[in-house]
């Protein structure tokens, strides 16, 4: 930090909590903090933050408004808030909605295109194929398999590289 830092972007995605000391070295130094703050809004820091938790309710009530009710996640890595949250939301709405969650409909992924492939082919094996998929954002191996096989299964092409 001796070169001149005008200030600090920190994404921070873990659900351990980093040493505080890192934010009280350099006060001087404006910080913004994105994703989440694991100081609690405390200290000088502006906090920039998604809903995760509300975005994966949301998007699995989309599903369950649509006439879905086999509904399957696929997310991140659990140790990452944002992941974390997201499934609490789509367990919540499907909760909400007397839905079951069959065993296997729940796939821990990782954040590369490998991992959205096999899970999508996880539950594309599965006994009862879900009828829609929540995923991660760009689950890119999840929409080269499901464009790649038959039975039905399609990816919303005009939404881009997410689901809604």
């Amino acid at each position: 930090m001796q070169k001149r830092v005008d200030g600090l972007l920190l994404l921070c995605t873990e659900t351990h909590q980093p040493s505080r000391e890192i934010m009280e070295r350099y006060p001087s130094i404006p910080t913004v903090m994105m994703d989440w703050s694991p100081f609690d809004g405390e200290g000088d820091s502006d906090l920039i933050q998604d809903n995760s938790l509300l975005g994966g309710d949301l998007a699995t009530q989309y599903l369950i408004d649509k006439g879905f009710t086999r509904i399957a996640c696929i997310t991140g890595p659990l140790d990452k808030t944002p992941a974390r949250l997201r499934l609490e939301g789509y367990r919540a709405a499907m909760k909400r909605a007397e839905l079951a969650i069959p065993q296997g409909y729940e796939i821990t992924g990782d954040f590369e295109f490998g991992g959205g492939f096999d899970a999508m082919q996880a539950l594309l094996a599965h006994q009862q194929r879900p009828q829609a998929v929540f995923t991660r954002k760009r689950c890119d191996g999840c929409r080269r398999l499901s464009g790649a096989i038959s039975g039905g299964a399609s990816y919303p092409a005009r939404y881009g590289s997410h689901w809604l």
